[in-house]
């Protein structure tokens, strides 16, 4: 099991792994001054996860950027893959062992629709649009996962922006539009 952790108050986010069989717990990052979270195994054997090793900060607030990382499955061989100019979140990977994630960006947009879903290749290559990159709605789209054995659609959370990280669970239907709020279905009230 590959988690996040932070031993205490002063203390920075570090990757962790547990063995289920016999509950060894081994640290694979390490270093002051940056986090490492969101852990997920790649088909490969590598790991990837969302960083703020890049020490940057976002345009319109004080806070750390995150940019995807990847490393092998011992915590070795850390290579940046991610080069956004704010955050790149929430990495999860599809059964054809594709990496998505959300990214926030203020690239030809305005500062409120931002938070559309990516998607790359397990070693970082073609880097693409997934959904959303020149759509108004939903604002942000959280936590996308993609819908086992339904190719094209993902679920996630529909968010506002600069808010709480909480808000409604949709579809999103790729095979429908990668623009357009037709694509969207909220499946909670």
């Amino acid at each position: 099991i590959l988690y996040s952790f932070k031993n205490n108050s002063t203390d920075d986010y570090h990757i962790y792994e547990m063995n289920i069989a016999d509950e060894k717990i081994t640290q694979l990052t390490f270093g002051s001054g940056h986090s490492d979270i969101e852990p997920k195994y790649l088909p490969n054997g590598k790991i990837v996860f969302s960083s703020n090793r890049c020490v940057q900060t976002v345009d319109c607030w004080i806070t750390p950027v995150t940019n995807l990382y990847i490393m092998d499955g011992d915590g070795h061989n850390v290579i940046r893959v991610g080069y956004d100019q704010v955050h790149t979140t929430y990495p999860t990977v599809t059964s054809d062992g594709r990496i998505i994630y959300t990214r926030w960006d203020y690239n030809d947009r305005t500062q409120m629709y931002i938070q559309g879903i990516f998607q790359m290749n397990p070693d970082g290559t073609n880097q693409t649009e997934v959904f959303g990159n020149n759509a108004n709605f939903p604002t942000t789209l959280l936590h996308i996962r993609e819908v086992p054995g339904e190719s094209g659609i993902y679920m996630g959370i529909a968010s506002g922006h600069h808010v709480y990280q909480q808000g409604k669970v949709v579809l999103v239907d790729t095979n429908i539009d990668r623009e357009s709020k037709d694509a969207v279905t909220f499946n909670t009230l």
